[in-house]
Formats: C-alpha cells, sequence, structure tokens
C-alpha cells in the first residue's frame, strides 16, 4: 500500500487533517517517518446524507464548496463514494456523483 485517504470524520466534512496535501505518515513508536502517503478525505457522500440529512441541492451546494476551498489552495480534493451509494433511496444523488466524476462541481 503506497497511500490511505481514512483519515476523515464520518460525521462532518471538511479538513480534519488541517490540509489537502498529501503528507508522508509517521509512525510514532519508532519515531520515524514511513514511506505511506495519507491522502485527507474531504468529503463522503454519507457524512451529508446519513449524519445530515442534507437534500440533494444542499449536497451539490456543500460539496462545490468545499472544492472550490481546495481548488484555491492547489490542493487535492480527495472525494469518497461507496459504490453500495448506488440505486434505492439513494437514487436522487446520483447526479451529483456524476457532476463531481465529470469535473463539473470542481
Amino acid at each position: 500500500m503506497s497511500w490511505d485517504s481514512t483519515l476523515s470524520y464520518a460525521d462532518k466534512e471538511g479538513f480534519r487533517c488541517g490540509t489537502c496535501y498529501e503528507y508522508s505518515v509517521f509512525d510514532i513508536l519508532n519515531r520515524e517517518k514511513l514511506k505511506l502517503k495519507e491522502r485527507p478525505l474531504i468529503i463522503m457522500e454519507g457524512t451529508l446524507v446519513n449524519y445530515q440529512n442534507f437534500t440533494p441541492e444542499e449536497m451539490e451546494e456543500r460539496i462545490k464548496n468545499l472544492a472550490d476551498k481546495v481548488k484555491q489552495y492547489n490542493g487535492q480534493f480527495v472525494f469518497l463514494w461507496h459504490n453500495s451509494s448506488f440505486g434505492g433511496s439513494w437514487k436522487k444523488f446520483e447526479y451529483i456523483y456524476e457532476k463531481v466524476i465529470c469535473g463539473n462541481l470542481l
């Protein structure tokens, strides 16, 4: 594994690591920098829907705001959309995924 993107809050989007840039992970027990890189997770779809009960319009606006902030600092916009979040009750949010992937929100 060369990189990881698990650092985020489940219930809140944003900059948990305080940055939108990749950085080296540090082993505090052995006091050494690892080869593993962390790419901070900025947003996860479940955060906005499951924890914050956003409407599709609110979700789209929040993603756009975060993407603009990352762009302002020339950072990496790391976005997680689980494959289990397609179809069913998630159907009304799928257009947002497509907009992000196609670059129309970024």
